[in-house]
């Protein structure tokens, strides 16, 4: 996967809208390289720590209505590295769709543009190179697509969840900021299907500890209350 993505030489993140906050559940090369960003700092993240005192906030708000809107959208805006220092950004939103025509993940492409505005014909050296980058990012939206299940793995490791969960209940539990768990009642003993990041952070059990299993004792009387009326 990580070959594939890395041969479109773009700096891009992967996010997952289906998770609390939209957080990055992968980053290329590029991205680290242009950012200075590390792994650590990125990955479970949602991308605005790249934003600053002097980004556009009308910009911020074409990126969230586009994000809301589940459509794609290109701008420019000022952006932050790890070490502080601004760069102009040539920022490119891709949404990536399942059959279903639900929103899976979220591409975004940066592109340093930076020298460009210091050059004479830097505006339409800008608007040439956002076509570009919206043209690459259709093409790795495509590839993206293919690999969906590995990075779902990749990022299920903050939420537990079975795959009989279907892809738009994801998107609507993902949305709710409490410790939770949804429990089964077709299936016997009733098992939980879907718990929280909170509820993992609340009860200390891992994914595989929960998953097709009865709710623990040590989850208490709330949290199966909680379930019920789910």
């Amino acid at each position: 996967m990580e070959s594939v993505f890395e041969s479109f030489g773009l700096s891009f993140v992967i996010s997952n809208p289906r998770e609390q906050d939209n957080p990055i559940v992968y980053a290329s090369e590029n991205f680290y390289k242009t950012t200075g960003y590390s792994p650590k700092d990125v990955i479970n993240r949602n991308c605005r720590f790249l934003q600053g005192k002097d980004t556009s906030r009308q910009s911020v708000c074409e990126i969230r209505d586009a994000i809301r809107e589940e459509r794609a959208t290109s701008t420019c805006l000022l952006n932050y590295r790890k070490n502080g220092t601004p760069f102009w950004n040539a920022f490119h939103l891709e949404p990536v769709k399942d059959i279903h025509g639900m929103t899976e993940f979220y591409i975004g492409v940066q592109v340093d543009v930076t020298e460009m505005f210091k050059s004479a014909v830097g505006e339409a050296a800008v608007t040439e190179c956002s076509k570009d980058v919206c043209s690459r990012a259709q093409l790795l939206a495509d590839e993206v697509k293919k690999y969906a299940d590995k990075l779902h793995e990749n990022a299920r490791g903050s939420v537990a969840v079975a795959d009989s969960v279907p892809s738009p209940l994801l998107s609507g539990l993902s949305t709710i900021n409490h410790a939770f768990c949804l429990t089964d009642p077709s299936i016997p003993g009733n098992p939980m299907v879907y718990c929280s990041p909170g509820f993992l952070r609340m009860t200390g059990y891992s994914s595989s500890e929960l998953i097709g299993k009865p709710i623990p004792n040590a989850a208490g009387i709330v949290t199966a209350s909680l379930t019920a009326q789910l």
